[in-house]
C-alpha cells in the first residue's frame, strides 16, 4: 500500500506536516484511493447540508486547490470595519537625557566619560509612523466533534482569517498553520498544515478553505486517516478518534502566538468582531 509520506510516528502519536493546503489535499485524495483494509469511507459519503455544507469530497478537493471565494468575501466583510480601527503606527522606545537621577531609568556611562553632566536616561514610548516588525504565528484548529454543524466551523475559520487580515493591515507579519488533533486511548494523531508563511501575501481564498471549510476535517482529514495503516490501527478503532486541542507545551514548541481552539464555533458576527479585537490587543496592536 502507498503510504502518506508526510506522516511519521513519534512515540504513540502519528504526526503529519504539510507545507501547503494543496499538498495536504493531494495526500487526502491518495488516501481515499488507498484505504486501509477494513476502513470506512466517511470521506466520500453523500454530502449533507449540516455536516459538510453539501460538499462532496471532489468539491472540497477542488476548493483546496483553487480557493473558496464566497467565504473569503465574508472574511473581508467582517475584517474591514475592524481594519478601520487599526492604526498604521507602532510604538517606539526612546531614552532622553535628564538631570534628575531620581526619575531616571538608566545611566549612560559612555556619555558620562565625555564630561557631559546630564547622563541619566529617562525611558519613554512614542507612537510613530511605520510598520511593525513582529511576526505573529496563528494556529487554528479545523477538527471538531461530529455534532458540530458545518456553518459553525465556518465561523471559527472566519475568526482566524480575520485576525490574520487585521494583523497584516497593522503592519505585522503573519504565519498561519491549520491543525487537527484526534485521540483514541493513548494514541494521538496531529495534522499540521502550513497555510501562510511570513513574507507571503495573505491569500484569503486559500485561507478560507484551510481554516473555515468543514470539509478540511470531514472530507480531507478523514481521507488522510483512512489511507494509512498506522492511523487506521491506532485511531480508527472507534470512528475517527475524539477531537483534542494541543497542549500549551505543544503550542509553545510550534511557536504559536495566538491559538483559535475547537470551541470557537458558536460566535455570531458581533462575537467574532469582539474576539478579533481582543486578539489584536493581546498582540499589541494599537486601535483607534
Amino acid at each position: 500500500m502507498a503510504r502518506l509520506e508526510a506522516l511519521t510516528v513519534v512515540g504513540t502519536d502519528v504526526v503529519g506536516r504539510w507545507e501547503s493546503v494543496e499538498s495536504y489535499a493531494l495526500d487526502a485524495k491518495r488516501g481515499t484511493e488507498n484505504r486501509a483494509a477494513g476502513s470506512g469511507a466517511s470521506s466520500t459519503k453523500n454530502p449533507s447540508p449540516d455536516w459538510d455544507l453539501g460538499q462532496g469530497f471532489d468539491l472540497v478537493f477542488e476548493r483546496a486547490i483553487n480557493g473558496w471565494p464566497e467565504v473569503s468575501e465574508r472574511i473581508r466583510q467582517i475584517a474591514m470595519p475592524i481594519v478601520s480601527k487599526v492604526t498604521q503606527h507602532v510604538e517606539q522606545d526612546h531614552y532622553d537625557f535628564v538631570d534628575d537621577g531620581s526619575t531616571a531609568s538608566g545611566f549612560d556611562v559612555a556619555t558620562a566619560l565625555t564630561g557631559e553632566p546630564s547622563c541619566w536616561l529617562q525611558h519613554r514610548t512614542e507612537i510613530v509612523d511605520g510598520k511593525g516588525q513582529r511576526i505573529v504565528r496563528i494556529g487554528a484548529m479545523f477538527s471538531n466533534h461530529c455534532g458540530i454543524r458545518g456553518d459553525a466551523m465556518v465561523r471559527r475559520g472566519v475568526v482566524a482569517a480575520a485576525i490574520a487580515y487585521c494583523l497584516e493591515a497593522a503592519g505585522y507579519g503573519t504565519e498561519i498553520v491549520a491543525l487537527s488533533g484526534q485521540r483514541e486511548g493513548s494514541s494521538r494523531m496531529w495534522s499540521i498544515v502550513k497555510v501562510k508563511r511570513a513574507g507571503e501575501m495573505l491569500d484569503l481564498n486559500r485561507a478560507a478553505v484551510a481554516l473555515a471549510n468543514p470539509g478540511m476535517l470531514r472530507r480531507l482529514q478523514f481521507g488522510i486517516v483512512e489511507g494509512d495503516e498506522r492511523v487506521h490501527r491506532d485511531i480508527r478503532s472507534n470512528g475517527y478518534g475524539i477531537p483534542t486541542d494541543p497542549s500549551s507545551d505543544m503550542l509553545k514548541a510550534e511557536g504559536i502566538d495566538h491559538f483559535v481552539s475547537t470551541d470557537v464555533v458558536n460566535l455570531d458576527d458581533a462575537g467574532i468582531v469582539s474576539y478579533v479585537l481582543d486578539a489584536l490587543r493581546k498582540q499589541g496592536v494599537a486601535l483607534k
